[in-house]
């Protein structure tokens, strides 16, 4: 009988939902998840970081990126033409590398 007991009670505790806590820093930001996390995928991770690898700037720069919408394939290719675009603008001799790799087409297809 104690252990029916003790079995309900852990139930009941499993299926209370979790207790959320506020992750804000000291200047009030939040953050989404980890570029890991968001993409499981390891090749949408490769798209991702492709940019910083033509480029030979890998761990230089912190990234922030917001997407919306499609699916995570189309939001890390949507990224990685961000990153581009980002890295020329700040050197523009990174440009002829990632050109060569495609980093800077952006893809022509559109919704109906």
């Amino acid at each position: 009988m104690r252990q029916k007991e003790a079995q309900k009670q852990r139930w009941i505790q499993n299926a209370s939902p979790p207790i959320q806590v506020s992750e804000i820093d000291e200047r009030g930001r939040a953050y989404g998840r980890d570029f890991v996390s968001y993409f499981p995928r390891e090749s949408d991770r490769e798209h991702v970081l492709g940019p910083f690898v033509a480029s030979q700037t890998c761990g230089t720069f912190d990234v922030t990126a917001i997407v919306k919408g499609g699916g995570l394939t189309g939001q890390a290719w949507a990224i990685r033409l961000g990153l581009a675009r980002a890295l020329e603008k700040y050197n523009p001799d990174y440009r002829p590398p990632m050109k060569r790799h495609g980093f800077m087409t952006r893809d022509p297809r559109m919704v109906e």
